[in-house]
């Protein structure tokens, strides 16, 4: 947070601290969608190179695919779902490779790619755990509720900042 009110201790004019302010809340959007659609299109890719039965929604969306549970393994369910993880990570990878952490708004780019691998981590690492003894991954994905979501929301947001804190800017 320091780094984010640097402008304004420095005394420069309201609009330079107000310009910094915007510059960290969209690098903050932009670095979860980043991460987002990479993890969401790297699970279509380990659902297609797994050899997993989907289909291609008619009219694609933020979600392009429908993983077909019935005619798929459980071998190709880890294919898709360890693939999706795979992704985010790979966001953060790029990111932190292609992008100085030179300022306010880029260590946030990174920071909140961070915090979006972590949210699909704390959601999508229990049910494959789960589905190690089940082997039944639709029934196990079922189990994702609203307190699922709020807490892997909380861990994301909360990893987010303290990687946005510790990070050099």
């Amino acid at each position: 947070m320091a780094s984010l009110f640097s402008v304004l201790r420095c005394g420069l004019p309201l609009t330079a601290g107000i310009a910094n302010i915007l510059t960290v809340v969209t690098a903050a959007l932009a670095g979860l969608a980043l991460a987002t659609v990479l993890h969401e299109w790297s699970h279509f890719a380990g659902a297609h190179f797994g050899g997993a039965s989907y289909s291609v929604t008619p009219k694609p969306g933020f979600f392009v695919y429908e993983f077909d549970f019935e005619n798929s393994s459980l071998r190709q369910f880890y294919s898709m779902s360890l693939s999706g993880q795979g992704g985010s990570w790979l966001a953060v990878v790029l990111i932190a490779l292609m992008i100085p952490l030179d300022n306010a708004g880029r260590t946030m780019l990174l920071s909140a790619a961070v915090g979006s691998a972590v949210y699909g981590g704390v959601i999508e690492w229990p049910v494959l755990r789960r589905t190690q003894l089940s082997s039944a991954p639709l029934e196990e994905l079922m189990k994702i509720d609203q307190t699922v979501l709020r807490r892997a929301g909380v861990l994301a947001g909360a990893t987010t900042m303290v990687t946005w804190w510790l990070l050099p800017a």
